[in-house]
């Protein structure tokens, strides 16, 4: 396999500061915030790196197949560059299939506009952290749904955040 270098393993890291403006942002305008988890996130995306290996377990693949040579054709979790395709595969689909763009602040941070019922605009984000998913819009399920078309997203992991980056959350209104 070759040396991947440092900056081709970047996985999405949103900031922690980030996470906090976007959660303000969300109580200042009645706007609700709802999380998913994009589960075995790195085999949903190809790997930057070729890597292959010998197939030994004649029960797994049939006997005729050990000694063989297999590519591997997912990013998996140990290969240095799996956060990488991941961050990629979510970036593309992203901005090429949802209309989001990202943050020059924070690349992490996706955003596109939108418009509310009652027809006030404003900005539609997308905070990604790994593999966890975090949606602030006034119908936030509508934009989680719409990423889980592309991919796997756990059905029990979308709902309120409970706990987002190690902090403890809770929804708030403020008084009409």
């Amino acid at each position: 396999m070759n040396d991947v270098p440092s900056y081709a393993s970047y996985s999405p890291v949103i900031s922690r500061e980030t996470v906090q403006i976007c959660f303000m942002f969300a109580a200042l305008n009645n706007l609700n915030i709802m999380m998913g988890d994009a589960g075995n996130a790195f085999i949903q995306a190809k790997p930057r790196e070729k890597c292959h290996v010998t197939i030994i377990d004649k029960q797994l693949f049939g006997p005729s197949a050990v000694g063989s040579i297999a590519l591997i054709v997912r990013a998996l979790y140990g290969m240095k560059s799996s956060g990488a395709a991941w961050r990629e595969t979510l970036a593309t689909v992203l901005e090429n299939e949802l209309g989001f763009k990202n943050c020059v602040a924070d690349p992490d941070l996706w955003m596109k506009e939108g418009t509310k019922k009652d027809g006030e605009d404003y900005y539609i984000y997308t905070c990604a952290y790994f593999d966890d998913l975090l949606c602030i819009a006034e119908d936030p399920r509508k934009y989680i749904m719409e990423i889980k078309d592309h991919f796997h997203i756990r059905e029990d992991s979308i709902e309120l955040p409970k706990m987002y980056l190690g902090a403890d959350t809770k929804l708030v209104r403020k008084s009409q």
